[in-house]
């Protein structure tokens, strides 16, 4: 791999006004203006992404500082033309220290890519300032020169930059090893743990107690760039994934193999707790590995084994009642709610109530279905007509976790049940009967 990429931050020289990007435009000139930068330099390179390169002065670095930031440094700004991304930034100095908190691993070693903001861009392009994002990078290296800009119980403490994110589906229930993995977009998957018929991968989990910068400089690309990476045993993840494969069944799967990278964390009171941070993903079996390990040579079977291509994946999760309520500020809810008809009126507030997660359960009644006049105000799409209204909301959110649904479908003023729930009875003229209750 690469050592130093020059590619990623050279183009052709253009004057600063000439800048065609509205937000390379922007950091230009609070660049110009700014008291504590110089020699701002811009170019455009074939893609059409503008790179601002400058020496930010006067940076609040301490005596001796803790990593060897310097209180003059030369950085470049990369500014896309799609505009999809935050500008990325990155530290030009050859000898500039790559085991920082808060930097991006790249396949290449340096330029440093520096994670000046671990908030979506999304979430602060329509509050984007230039001269608060100067500012944010001048924070950056002063922080980091101190080791404090990273807080103690972050587990992970390198992020990885324009990779695939992957969302898991569903909880793993007994240490199902079986997923199913599918592709969604170019950098996009979802992950969920089924059955062994259904499944693509097979899923091996190995535990580390932290992360260090330093063990991620780079993308991991083959499996001999895992060899660095530290276990919980003090063993490299690599040894660790062999003597899961040899010792245990999972020498014996058949299926391409994921490995799931989590750490272990014990709180102040004693409770351990994981969290899965991303994926190690090959084209691998286990069960051709371990055969490889018994009939090669020692020399033979590390020089195939650290040359098999990895893909590293982030991990995201799939939203939960519980966050629902956090989002939302919701502190009290109720333990279960009934809705009596899901017409128009009635899914905007079932979708409403689900979205805040107020309730741990919603009871659906209704016995009607989705027709297509409907859909100029029903919350259900176009490929749910002519199904079952209760049915199809319920699995509209399935994937919102801890979120439990029951329905019953008839009609709650008197005509009879569709598809009966024993011992359900609805009457009408002298009164109306309805379980409202599970």
């Amino acid at each position: 791999m690469t050592d130093y990429n020059h590619k990623i931050t050279n183009g052709s020289s253009i004057r600063g006004e000439h800048l065609k990007l509205f937000r390379a435009k922007a950091i230009y000139k609070a660049a110009i203006v700014h008291p504590y930068t110089k020699d701002v330099q811009c170019y455009v390179n074939s893609k059409g992404d503008a790179i601002i390169k400058m020496h930010l002065t006067h940076l609040e670095i301490p005596d001796e500082p803790v990593f060897d930031i310097r209180d003059e440094e030369e950085i470049a700004v990369v500014c896309h033309s799609d505009d999809v991304n935050i500008p990325e930034v990155y530290a030009l100095r050859k000898d500039f220290p790559i085991e920082l908190p808060h930097s991006n691993a790249k396949p290449f070693t340096r330029p440093i890519s520096l994670c000046v903001s671990d908030v979506a861009f999304a979430d602060i392009r329509p509050q984007f300032n230039a001269h608060d994002f100067l500012n944010s990078i001048r924070r950056w290296f002063s922080l980091n020169s101190i080791n404090k800009l990273h807080e103690a119980n972050r587990p992970l403490e390198v992020f990885f930059g324009f990779q695939e994110v992957c969302c898991i589906l569903n909880e793993r229930s007994g240490g199902n090893p079986y997923i199913k993995y599918s592709p969604k977009t170019k950098y996009s998957s979802t992950l969920e743990f089924v059955e062994k018929s259904k499944a693509t991968h097979y899923l091996i989990g190995i535990s580390t107690e932290k992360i260090h910068a330093s063990n991620f400089v780079r993308i991991p690309q083959t499996m001999g760039d895992l060899k660095d990476v530290q276990s919980t045993d003090q063993f490299s993840l690599t040894d660790s994934l062999l003597a899961v494969l040899t010792k245990s069944v999972a020498g014996k799967a058949t299926l391409p193999l994921v490995i799931s990278i989590y750490i272990t964390q014990t709180s102040k009171d004693d409770k351990k707790t994981s969290q899965e941070l991303f994926l190690i993903k090959t084209n691998c079996l286990p069960k051709d590995i371990v055969h490889k390990r018994k009939v090669l040579s020692k020399d033979a079977f590390e020089k195939w084994f650290y040359e098999l291509s990895v893909e590293v994946v982030l991990l995201d999760f799939m939203t939960s009642r519980y966050g629902n309520a956090i989002n939302n500020g919701i502190k009290d809810n109720f333990n279960k709610v009934s809705v009596v008809g899901t017409g128009t009126l009635g899914s905007a507030v079932i979708d409403h109530w689900v979205r805040q997660g107020c309730s741990e359960e919603i009871n659906l009644v209704d016995c009607d279905i989705l027709l297509p006049h409907n859909l100029s105000r029903h919350t259900l799409s176009t490929d749910k007509v002519m199904t079952s209204k209760v049915r199809s909301i319920k699995d509209t959110y399935h994937g919102i976790l801890f979120q439990k649904f029951k329905f019953r479908k008839f009609h709650f003023l008197g005509v009879k049940e569709v598809k009966g729930v024993r011992g359900v009875k609805a009457e009408c003229n002298s009164g109306v009967k309805t379980p409202l209750h599970s």
